[in-house]
């Protein structure tokens, strides 16, 4: 069912909303966020020009305790007559915990011109119903946008005309929780974004601009601003676009040149490493923002809130995560957290990437939440990367077998392993076969290839080299990992069909004029069918070596609770498995109260989750949010 509510405009004392803003409706989380930065504008207003703080006594970490002043401060007159390079240390110490707080936020004030434009998105994270790693292979996914966001504010300075001063690039993260822990990255534009490295060429791993980021992004300052190449990448990726000699827009896209300013400001309710797609909320949340700012140079085709540019949007996010920040995601996550709708699914077909049904309804009698078990998550895990790996050599085994390694699908690609099969036909490849091991179309499940035996067979790889590398040494189970996602197709194919049907019935019961006292939406049986497919996806994970104990705790603990309370059906591991979060199939029947029940069953568990981990109760995601092409941006002054 969607939410019903009063559409809210912004209404925080101080700031200025220019009408070329697009959001029409601002969450609650929005309004926080604006207040955070007119509290430092104000803070900003208050330092005389020739006393405003130095960038050298900026802490690169600086641990703030919560003093219930959620504010931050001013404005920046571009630091001219400070002269640091990105190599030189920008922190000092601090004698006391409430001044180190004070300096941190007058230092953090005065990177934005707050009487200048500043533009905001809100991206969301996303809670992996069906589908997850399957996703790289082709299948169709159901991701649903959750109500916990990423804000980013972006301002750009120096563009229209030639500076004479070099500019600077601030990236400042305010931190999660009741004790956040701020970040901030600041580096001459000159350096992150150096013009000296030739015409770019198609964006691949070894482009020269992509190279010189991801090793800055790594190597850097000990490592220590590895989180920046989730933004860093974007901008990048963004200006590769825009400097496209083909791309036709408003204005020609000068470039980051050494004159320009950017300062991204960053506030995150997606938690890190719980498998809701922090840094796909986190890259895109920095593209809108981003977008809006360079209205002017995005091109002409690109229309923020349209479908087909909301997808384009994705696919250069995910291309940053790739290329910069070195993470072998597929396409899914950026797509829910741009594309998603308030309480529906994105049901998504992968690889290529095409959008089935952007605005699936969760049917009213249902619905999903998310338990955090605790683990860290992580994509750039070797378990996944070694996964994905496997997965992808399986196909180039499939294509040579069938005699479609040329092939190219409708959208210039190669096929993926689910076009090419279907579980039956998957079985016959692994099953079927009576002959000499030499002449099998794919490896035995638990025997597997090393990937200098896979090279040697296939010396042009397996088509997936700018985002997973395959070590001649290590061992690849290429037909169990392939077997995953073919099978994962299937199961998610089906839960999609099971929810159209309720939905389709309930539509020919509502404009039937015979009155049908069978309700089949709240047929366990079906409630049954839809918890099943999502408990053989979560052993499929565990077989990939992809399970973890506190994800199987919890969808055990689910599935013993179904004979008891009969509100909860199903539960299984999410994202990229190893850790973070299991989705839960919840049913409300019998309407409020019916609701009720069914989270208080939720509740149960996580209280005895919490009482076999010394007592800390697991976090819920509960609820939805649009994502950040319906919802749209704001340019606000202060």
């Amino acid at each position: 069912m969607f939410r019903r509510r009063e559409k809210k405009a912004l209404d925080v004392r101080g700031v200025h909303v220019y009408p070329e803003s697009t959001v029409d409706d601002v969450l609650d989380d929005t309004s926080r966020f604006v207040e955070q930065l007119s509290a430092f504008a104000k803070r900003a207003s208050v330092l005389r020009p020739n006393k405003r703080a130095r960038v050298a006594d900026v802490k690169t970490e600086v641990k703030v305790e919560n003093d219930g002043n959620d504010g931050l401060s001013a404005s920046d007159d571009e630091l001219d007559d400070v002269e640091q390079s990105l190599t030189d240390k920008v922190m000092t110490s601090s004698p006391s915990k409430s001044q180190s707080q004070a300096r941190s936020d007058a230092n953090i004030a005065s990177v934005i011109h707050w009487d200048e434009p500043v533009f905001v998105a809100r991206a969301p994270g996303r809670l992996d119903v069906m589908g997850g790693i399957a996703d790289y292979s082709g299948s169709l996914v159901l991701q649903m946008p959750i109500a916990e966001a990423c804000h980013v504010a972006v301002q750009i300075r120096g563009l229209k005309e030639k500076q004479s001063k070099l500019g600077w690039i601030t990236v400042v993260s305010l931190g999660q929780g009741e004790s956040p822990t701020r970040r901030v990255f600041r580096g001459r534009t000159s350096e992150v974004f150096p013009d000296t490295l030739g015409a770019p060429k198609a964006l691949t791993r070894d482009d020269p601009s992509i190279e010189h980021l991801r090793d800055l992004c790594k190597y850097h300052d000990q490592g220590i601003h590895k989180w920046t190449a989730y933004v860093l990448g974007v901008l990048q990726v963004l200006q590769h676009v825009m400097r496209d000699p083909d791309a036709e827009s408003e204005k020609t896209f000068p470039g980051f040149g050494p004159g320009v300013s950017i300062s991204v400001f960053i506030q995150s309710d997606v938690p890190e490493g719980a498998g809701v797609s922090s840094s796909a909320a986190l890259e895109t949340a920095v593209a809108y923002a981003a977008c809006a700012a360079l209205h002017e140079y995005v091109p002409a085709d690109l229309k923020l809130m349209y479908e087909d540019s909301a997808m384009q949007i994705a696919k250069w996010c995910q291309l940053a995560e790739n290329l910069v920040a070195e993470s072998p995601c597929g396409i899914m996550d950026q797509m829910a957290s741009g594309l998603g709708m308030e309480d529906c699914l994105l049901v998504l077909s992968c690889r290529p990437c095409e959008l089935i049904d952007r605005e699936l309804p969760i049917p009213e009698d249902m619905f999903f939440v998310g338990i955090d078990s605790g683990n860290t998550h992580s994509v750039g895990g070797g378990d996944y990367g070694r996964t994905r790996t496997a997965a992808l050599m399986c196909r180039a085994f499939v294509a040579k077998h069938l005699g479609r390694e040329n092939e190219k699908n409708k959208k210039g690609h190669m096929p993926s392993l689910t076009e090419m099969l279907a579980p039956s036909q998957f079985e016959k490849l692994t099953l079927g076969w009576t002959g000499d091991d030499a002449y099998r179309p794919l490896p035995r499940i638990g025997t597997g290839i090393t990937g200098g035996a896979f090279l040697a067979l296939f010396p042009k790889g397996h088509s997936d080299e700018d985002v997973t590398k395959i070590h001649p040494t290590t061992h690849y189970d290429v037909t169990l990992a392939g077997r995953h996602p073919v099978y994962e197709n299937e199961r998610v194919r089906t839960f999609y069909a099971t929810l159209k049907l309720l939905h389709k019935i309930k539509e020919e019961r509502h404009s039937s004029a015979v009155t049908n006292t069978f309700d089949f939406s709240a047929d366990n049986r079906v409630m049954d069918t839809l918890g099943e497919l999502m408990y053989q996806s979560h052993a499929s994970y565990s077989s990939l070596g992809l399970g973890d104990q506190g994800t199987d705790t919890l969808v055990e603990m689910v599935g013993d609770d179904k004979g008891v309370s009969n509100y909860l059906f199903g539960a299984k591991i999410t994202g990229g498995g190893s850790g973070g979060t299991v989705c839960v199939l919840a049913r409300k029947h019998g309407g409020i109260d019916g609701h009720k029940k069914a989270l208080e069953a939720v509740e149960e568990i996580r209280e005895a989750y919490a009482a076999q981990n010394e007592g800390k109760k697991p976090r819920l995601f509960r609820g939805s949010s649009p994502g950040a092409a319906a919802y749209g941006h704001l340019k606000l002054s202060f």
